[in-house]
């Protein structure tokens, strides 16, 4: 139905555009209404699902993947990272405009949105392999990279060996986006504040996160078997004593 959607939309576009120029001189199909959005939210990999990848992935992409997974940043703000951007005093880093240190150009977190990720203890053993090993001023270095920028990752590479083990593993679903859903989700499993959520991920607003909220039957059930349900009915009635036995 998307794909439906989306090519009937570029079919009326291209309709109205010719009747503006008059290239045609009535509507084709005038009764015609697209069909309706239909809006699915994404699916996070599950945990053997991410093991998987992690345990397939070669170096550099496994400490990549592992990263975006445990920061949730979007690919091309890891793409931007400089060894700048790190603070190991405080274990985060940031995400922020920045000038190139190769060539100068500027480049713009989404919206302008600038923020600090904390480091978990796994995200820190990362980020001190990668500053030890990064040649140049990236905190990735991506080897075999050319251009203005060598040494930079860029998204197609990350998403094309992603792709790969995917198909190679036969999993169906999923994307370089995936992991800052798993992220999020995870953080939401962990009765983290959704407030904070969005703080770590960049967003204004409490909405967006919550597109980002996963729940799958695991969770599910072992969120209910935590419940109390006996506490629905009240502190419990202890029954009342006879005069006989008050006076024991």
């Amino acid at each position: 139905p998307r794909t439906i959607r989306s090519k009937m939309k570029l079919i009326r576009q291209l309709m109205k555009w010719s009747l503006r120029r008059r290239l045609i001189h009535q509507d084709p199909a005038p009764g015609y209404r697209l069909p309706p959005m239909i809006k699915t939210k994404p699916e996070p990999f599950t945990p053997d699902e991410l093991r998987s990848i992690l345990d397939t992935a070669e170096s550099p992409f496994r400490d990549v993947f592992d990263f975006l997974r445990l920061t949730g940043l979007r690919s091309d703000e890891l793409c931007w990272l400089i060894k700048d951007d790190v603070d190991p005093t405080h274990r985060f880093i940031y995400v922020r405009e920045k000038k190139c240190p190769l060539d100068g150009n500027i480049w713009k977190p989404k919206h302008g949105h600038e923020r600090i990720v904390p480091l978990a203890t796994e995200a820190v053993a990362i980020v001190e392999r990668a500053l030890m090993s990064s040649p140049g001023p990236w905190l990735f270095h991506a080897p075999h990279s050319w251009g203005k920028r060598p040494g930079q990752f860029k998204k197609g590479p990350i998403w094309k060996a992603l792709k790969g083990i995917l198909k190679e593993k036969g999993i169906t679903h999923g994307n370089v986006h995936t992991f800052r859903h798993n992220f999020c989700s995870f953080l939401a499993n962990q009765n983290t504040s959704p407030f904070l959520v969005m703080k770590y991920m960049g967003h204004s607003s409490l909405d967006i996160v919550m597109n980002y909220y996963h729940a799958g039957k695991e969770d599910l059930i072992a969120a209910m078997a935590t419940v109390q349900f006996d506490k629905m009915l009240g502190p419990t009635q202890k029954p009342a004593q006879s005069p006989k036995q008050k006076a024991q």
